[in-house]
C-alpha cells in the first residue's frame, strides 16, 4: 500500500516543498514519542499526505518548531505538531504491520519478520484506542488474502478490500465529513491497489505469483483500459476532495492527487511522458 501516493516536486515551489518536509518531520517526531525509534521506520508520504490533510480540514493549529533528531543533528528542522500527525501515526503502525506482515509471507524476509515482531506490541496499542480501525483493517486483509489465493482474482473485489481500509483510516472523527473523506479515501486505495497490480504484473507472471491483472493483459488495448481505470479513480478522489473546505495547503495536496498520485506510472512510461511534454 506504501509508495504511490506522492509529491510532485517539479510542480511545486520552495515554500510548498518545505511545507510538506515539515509535515513528513512532524510524523516522523510523532511516530518516536508515541511508539518509539523503530516506529520510525513506518514513516511514509502516504501518512504525511493523510495528516496535511485531515490538519487543514480541521483547522488544526498550525503548531511548527525547529528540532533536530539522529538523522540531522547538526541542523534543526521545521516539525510540525497536532491531533491530526499523532492519528497519522497511530495509523502508520497498522498499515506497516500488515505490510511487513504480507512482505515476509511473500519473500520470508528476516528484516520483514524482526519488523513485524517489533511492531506488533506497538499495534496493540493503537488497537486500545481504535479497536473498530484495527478489526477492519483485520478482516479486509483476511479477505484480500482469500481473494488473491484464487487462481483468478477479481480485480474489483480486491481493490475494493484496499479501498475499504484507507476509507476507514481517513475518516478520522466520524462527522459531518465522513462521507467525503471515506470516498477519497476508497477511491485513493482502490487506486493504488490497481497501480501496484500493474506494477507487479510482469515480476508476478515470471514468478508465477497470482495477480488480478493477468487475464486483462491478454486483451488488445490492455494499457489504455488500466490508464482508463485509474484515472476514473483519480477522478472519484479528486470530486470528493474539492468537496472539502480546506483553507490551508490546498495547493500542496492538490499537487498529490492531481499529480503526485500518477508518479509511478510516468516513470513506466517515460515515452509517453515525452510525447505529452513535445505536445506541451
Amino acid at each position: 500500500m506504501y509508495g504511490y501516493v506522492s509529491i510532485n516536486r517539479a510542480t511545486l515551489d520552495e515554500g510548498q516543498i518545505a511545507r510538506f518536509r515539515a509535515a513528513y518531520c512532524g510524523l516522523c517526531h510523532a511516530l518516536r514519542r508515541r511508539y518509539g525509534q523503530v516506529s520510525r521506520l513506518t514513516l511514509s508520504y502516504d501518512m504525511t499526505v493523510l495528516a496535511i490533510l485531515l490538519s487543514s480540514l480541521y483547522e488544526e493549529e498550525d503548531e511548527t518548531e525547529r528540532r533536530r533528531c539522529g538523522l540531522h543533528p547538526l541542523k534543526a528542522c521545521d516539525v510540525r505538531r497536532g491531533e491530526c500527525f499523532d492519528y497519522a501515526a497511530d495509523m502508520s503502525v497498522i498499515v506497516a504491520w500488515h505490510k511487513a506482515q504480507d512482505d515476509w509471507h511473500d519473500d520470508r524476509s528476516v528484516p520483514h519478520a524482526a519488523l513485524s515482531r517489533a511492531l506488533r506490541p506497538r499495534l496493540e496499542k493503537v488497537r486500545l484506542l481504535y479497536p473498530d480501525t484495527v478489526r477492519l483493517v483485520d478482516d479486509a486483509v483476511s479477505e484480500l488474502t482469500l481473494l488473491e489465493a484464487q487462481p483468478m482474482t477479481d480485480l474489483d473485489a480486491a481493490a475494493n478490500c484496499t479501498g475499504s481500509i484507507l476509507s476507514q483510516i481517513y475518516d478520522m472523527r466520524g462527522d459531518f465529513w465522513s462521507g467525503a473523506l471515506r470516498t477519497i479515501g476508497h477511491a485513493l486505495g482502490r487506486f493504488i491497489y490497481i497501480m501496484d497490480a500493474y506494477d507487479d504484473l510482469n515480476d508476478d507472471i515470471k514468478r508465477g505469483l497470482p495477480n488480478p491483472l493477468k487475464r486483462m493483459r491478454e486483451k488488445a488495448g490492455f494499457e489504455e483500459e488500466i490508464y482508463e481505470i485509474l484515472t476514473a479513480e483519480t477522478a472519484v478522489c479528486s470530486a470528493a476532495f474539492e468537496q472539502l473546505p480546506l483553507i490551508r495547503d490546498t495547493d500542496l495536496l492538490r499537487n498529490v492527487f492531481y499529480g503526485g498520485v500518477w508518479r509511478r506510472w510516468a516513470a513506466l512510461h517515460p515515452d509517453e511522458q515525452k510525447g505529452n511534454q513535445r505536445k506541451e
